[in-house]
């Protein structure tokens, strides 16, 4: 017998309060990830640098669609309320 799935559906606030879990955790590791870096050489950092660069290049297409998409659809909710 198969089981049947339910649609969880979260509140705004429980929404809200998973987002601002998820960028305070993001915040702490750039913040442990600052400190390692503050002793690397200059070369180190040109080198990561580049690679941000390189990933954004090869990336901009997607990144810029997923942009879009995103702001498309907090339009819309903002439009239903």
């Amino acid at each position: 017998m198969a089981k049947t799935q339910q649609k969880v559906t979260m509140s705004e606030e429980e929404k809200n309060k998973q987002i601002y879990n998820m960028v305070d955790n993001l915040v702490k590791k750039s913040h442990v990830a600052l400190d390692e870096m503050t002793n690397f050489t200059q070369e180190q950092v040109d080198k990561i640098c580049e690679a941000i660069a390189t990933a954004g290049e090869q990336n901009a297409y997607p990144l810029a669609k997923m942009a879009v998409e995103r702001n498309t659809t907090w339009c819309r909710r903002r439009q239903d309320h």
